[in-house]
């Protein structure tokens, strides 16, 4: 039987210190690391790689805290971490193709959540070279197509139930990682009216479309979350202001704002693809969400060439007074 702080989806994530937290009835569940970490892993955490660097003197980690202590295993390949309620996991590929990593990679994920029987609510990938060649496509749209045909079968399987917030960015190592988030019940997908579905792009953008929701919810007894996908400067599916990176982060910024409606930000991740951009980003942001946030600025190549910043958040509501009840 689940206890009453069992059946809330709490997650806490910054950087406190366990012993802190522990007193608080929380514990360490994920540790999301950056490239240049080189901290002692958290202690009950499951560590999640990104092969991306942080930028701007941002914390090198980012911890989750869940409401009771985690249980860790191995299953399908996936390095994963367990409670009563929520499950996270991360797959590490080194070298090969990337169809067949890929195709690898998320039937590992739905055979795991299928026999789990979990739901996710939150996809990470971080894909090599991901504007590279691969054959007639680049490599994001190859990752897209390959990443289709295995989410679709799923989602027709009768339990996969619908699709979840998601990031594909890309690195210049050479590995290839898949990690996921899942709750012990379905969440909620939320889509922006300002922007054309991603799974329903048209085909200038690519033969498959994206398989991702623009943010998902999930609902428990205490507190509504918020899972908002890595959001970019796109506007119904194109992108917008090619090459001034204040004014995408102001249009990235306006379809982060549709997504929060009522809900708080408790974490923003900002993925950038030049360096040089970090203090005009930073301004922006710290303008429109301020200071207390936890926030980590991150490296990355963002999976259309034009895009210089795309902004993923997690986000809470109080579930008494939630859109939800």
């Amino acid at each position: 039987m689940r206890t009453k702080n069992q059946e809330q989806p709490v997650l806490r994530i910054g950087e406190e210190n366990s012993s802190e937290m522990a007193r608080k009835g929380l514990f360490p569940l994920l540790a999301f690391c950056s490239l240049n970490h080189s901290e002692s892993p958290v202690n009950g955490a499951l560590t999640i790689q990104t092969d991306l660097p942080v930028l701007g003197g941002s914390p090198s980690q980012e911890i989750w805290y869940a409401g009771e202590v985690s249980r860790r295993s191995e299953s399908h390949g996936f390095q994963i971490a367990e409670t009563s309620t929520w499950t996270v996991g991360t797959l590490v590929i080194e070298g090969g193709s990337l169809g067949e990593n890929t195709r690898k990679a998320y039937a590992a994920l739905t055979a795991f959540l299928t026999d789990k029987r979990q739901h996710p609510v939150r996809l990470w990938n971080t894909i090599p070279q991901i504007h590279h060649k691969s054959g007639e496509l680049n490599r994001y749209m190859r990752f897209c197509q390959e990443r289709g045909s295995i989410l679709d079968r799923y989602l027709k399987s009768g339990f996969g139930g619908s699709l979840c917030a998601a990031t594909a960015v890309g690195s210049e190592r050479n590995r290839q990682i898949l990690s996921f988030v899942a709750f012990h019940k379905a969440g909620q997908t939320c889509e922006n009216h300002r922007q054309v579905n991603a799974y329903e792009y048209p085909k200038e953008h690519g033969p498959t479309s994206p398989t991702f929701a623009r943010a998902m919810r999930v609902a428990g007894p205490k507190d509504d979350l918020l899972f908002i996908s890595g959001t970019a400067s796109i506007v119904g599916h194109r992108s917008q202001h090619p090459g001034h990176v204040v004014n995408q982060t102001a249009e990235t910024i306006r379809n982060l704002r549709v997504l929060l409606g009522p809900y708080t930000p408790v974490s923003l991740r900002i993925y950038l693809r030049r360096p040089k951009d970090l203090k005009s980003i930073q301004d922006a942001v710290q303008t429109a969400f301020g200071t207390k946030i936890f926030t980590l600025y991150i490296q990355a190549d963002i999976c259309r060439r034009e895009l210089l910043v795309e902004i993923e958040a997690v986000a809470e509501y109080p579930r008494t007074n939630s859109p939800n009840a």
